[in-house]
């Protein structure tokens, strides 16, 4: 089957049937988020919540290393030793 354009493959519209780029948009968000996520982004004055949220984030980094549980007073202290972190 034989084409019907010129032998160096160019014609003189290429450029009319060239498509054009379109600017890319890339946005840099999360597509889903976590509940209670706006909580550590806004500045959280409940010493409750912030108590929570710091004895939980210390169960998951002690699970993550290999405990299952812990004991209250090693709990205490953990969060005795992070508060004189802050």
């Amino acid at each position: 089957m034989k084409r019907d354009s010129p032998v160096d493959g160019f014609s003189d519209d290429s450029e009319s049937t060239k498509r054009q780029r379109l600017p890319v948009v890339r946005h840099h968000r999360l597509k889903a988020l976590q509940p209670g996520a706006s909580l550590v982004h806004e500045h959280c004055q409940d010493r409750a919540i912030v108590e929570h949220l710091l004895r939980r984030a210390i169960g998951t980094a002690l699970y993550s290393t290999g405990f299952d549980s812990v004991q209250e007073p090693a709990m205490e202290s953990f969060l005795a030793l992070a508060e004189t972190c802050v």
